[in-house]
């Protein structure tokens, strides 16, 4: 599974808060099933599976604006597993915040991800296991350029777009 660590690396490079103390976020996989697959990606791979899984993220003591998290986020399951934005996908990101004091809390977040992984022969004989992109955005609603991510004028948030 490649998804959870491009997910901790991602989120500890864009948000201040973990930057700091990157062991506050804290990554467990729940509920996890390995499928074949229906993917016509996979069709010709009868070796290809997907993992099905629970993300949830726990991340503690966070001291900044939830936009400060949650705007990379957005970002990144937008490149990751966009279908989680659909409309009328209410249940593909979910949280919950324990407000600890008035600039302290514990957010806990469920992402339900998937990943494809298909055996690819390599000249000796033997099988590399891909794991496929998720099909590319349309290039015209993004930049190349680094986000930033204002509260009035307070910087909360900046990354570099997934490629």
């Amino acid at each position: 599974m490649m998804k959870p660590a491009s997910l901790r690396a991602f989120l500890t490079a864009a948000v201040a808060d973990l930057q700091r103390d990157p062991e506050r976020l804290q990554i467990f996989i729940e509920g996890g099933k390995i499928l074949s697959p229906g993917d016509p990606l996979c069709a010709d791979h009868p070796r290809a599976f997907e993992y099905r899984y629970r993300l949830q993220l726990i991340i503690t003591d966070f001291a900044g604006h939830p936009d400060a998290l949650f705007s990379p986020l957005v970002s990144w399951v937008a490149s990751n597993q966009r279908e989680l934005l659909a409309p009328g996908n209410a249940d593909g990101v979910k949280f919950e915040t324990e407000i600890l004091s008035h600039d302290l809390a514990d957010v806990s977040i469920e992402l339900e991800l998937s990943e494809v992984v298909v055996p690819v022969q390599r000249p000796d004989g033997g099988w590399m296991l891909d794991h496929p992109a998720e099909p590319a955005i349309d290039a015209a609603c993004c930049t190349d350029a680094p986000l930033k991510i204002y509260l009035g004028d307070e910087l909360i948030a900046t990354w570099q777009p997934a490629a």
